[in-house]
């Protein structure tokens, strides 16, 4: 039989383990606690809007400006530390521990590549069918989306360039870092300064939209690579945090129209990340934990289930309520509120009369 081979040191003759990034069961839980954070930030996010689109019409909202400042802080400025979080993160958890790549390869395509190809099919077919019927055409109206009009060009590019529900553009960019995470792991093991500092100048001088999965999935390999610990952040005293990320904040709004607010902007997102693990993810052991715990649990859940269904139920609320300045403010904050909840209780239906479906639909994560 065919032994596996070894590598000794050379002063004691044992085996030298591969270096491992230590993920402790605490840290490990305000990982967790932290991505229900950003996946509410992430719905915030798309909740944001101006005008929406009927076949008839495209209704203009007419928000007030202290209405439109508090959408502008919570969806613009404090949810946008959200996606670039979760690119981090994602970086920690594949390079903490030796992978081969085509493991890797294998389990991403289960993890992620298989519930994107899903909810995007299901919603193009959704799409499909509600347009051919009269009293539902109206919301499901985006002359880009006539899916009985689309050429090849358009389904090659809902598949490959611009999904279709458009939020797994997160999934397919994150496919793509797993398929060169070996390259982007030597080169920032070989220079991992140099990569930290391009990556940052990158990031920051061009326009925050730029590269912002790749760099900060470097930014992820390099705390691994420097063994950086999460926990050491803890440090930071809390009161200091809440300032500075509140006046960082302001300043992002109050300059929000100017040329020099994407670096203030960029300074935010990182004191966002930050604040938010410091802050509110050391909660104490009991019962509210573990229920923040057994919700975070459906964070994946929630992030592939929610758009379609946000964008459908304001456009119902729009069409059937008088847009005022309450009820948009109410639509505002309970329409995110009341997706997140259907959302959760729908991963727990599903799981509950069709669970290989469901752990197929969910790429097999931990509920």
């Amino acid at each position: 039989m065919k032994q596996e081979s070894k590598v000794y040191s050379e002063t004691n003759r044992l085996p030298i383990k591969p270096p491992v990034y230590n993920i402790s069961d605490a840290l490990s839980k305000r990982i967790n606690i932290l991505k229900l954070w950003l996946i509410i930030m992430v719905v915030f996010i798309h909740s944001y809007t101006t005008t929406v689109n009927f076949v008839s019409n495209d209704v203009s909202l007419v928000v007030p400006q202290w209405l439109e400042i508090v959408k502008y802080i919570i969806s613009q400025c404090i949810s946008r530390c959200a996606v670039p979080a979760f690119f981090m993160i994602s970086a920690i958890l594949l390079y903490r521990k030796p992978f081969k790549w085509k493991n890797n390869l294998v389990k991403k395509t289960k993890t992620l590549l298989v519930p994107y190809l899903i909810l995007n099919t299901f919603w193009i077919l959704f799409y499909f069918v509600c347009q051919h019927i009269p009293m539902l055409s109206d919301y499901f109206s985006n002359p880009d989306n006539i899916v009985a009009e689309w050429g090849i060009g358009k389904w090659i590019s809902v598949y490959l360039f611009e999904p279709f529900l458009y939020p797994l553009w997160f999934v397919r960019n994150l496919f793509l870092l797993n398929i060169f995470s070996k390259v982007i792991k030597f080169i920032v093991d070989k220079i991992p300064w140099l990569s930290l500092i391009v990556a940052f100048l990158v990031w920051y001088l061009l326009p925050f939209s730029v590269n912002k999965d790749t760099i900060f999935w470097v930014f992820g390999c390099f705390i691994v690579n420097k063994n950086i610990n999460l926990n050491a952040l803890d440090r930071i005293p809390k009161s200091l945090m809440w300032v500075l990320y509140a006046a960082l904040i302001a300043a992002d709004v109050i300059t929000r129209n100017l040329f020099f607010n994407n670096y203030i902007h960029g300074i935010a997102v990182i004191c966002g990340i930050i604040f938010f693990f410091v802050c509110l993810t050391d909660f104490k052991e009991g019962k509210f934990k573990s229920a923040v715990l057994a919700v975070s649990s459906y964070s994946f859940g929630i992030y592939l289930f929610h758009e379609q269904n946000l964008s459908i139920l304001r456009k119902l609320c729009t069409k059937f309520l008088p847009q005022t300045a309450l009820i948009q403010t109410l639509e505002y904050f309970l329409i995110p509120a009341f997706i997140i909840f259907a959302c959760i209780i729908l991963c727990m239906i599903l799981n509950k009369i069709a669970p290989k479906f469901y752990a197929v639909l969910v790429g097999n994560r931990k509920q």
